[in-house]
């Protein structure tokens, strides 16, 4: 996914790599790629309900540690 959005920035791909670093446990990455994807596709729902997802982690109370 990395190699994909150096290649070609698509949203697609940014969207692709949220989700990868998501399931790897980088939220913070995952984040930032998913806000990527909405800066060049901003009416995509899809990007928008993980960016939810990943913002709920991160409020206070929600971490495990």
């Amino acid at each position: 996914a990395e190699k994909a959005v150096q290649l070609e920035p698509m949203a697609e791909y940014y969207f692709l790599l949220g989700l990868c670093c998501q399931r790897t446990g980088d939220f913070a990455g995952a984040s930032s790629a998913v806000d990527q994807a909405i800066a060049l596709d901003p009416n995509n729902e899809g990007y928008r309900r993980l960016q939810q997802q990943l913002r709920g982690r991160a409020q206070p109370g929600t971490s495990k540690e």
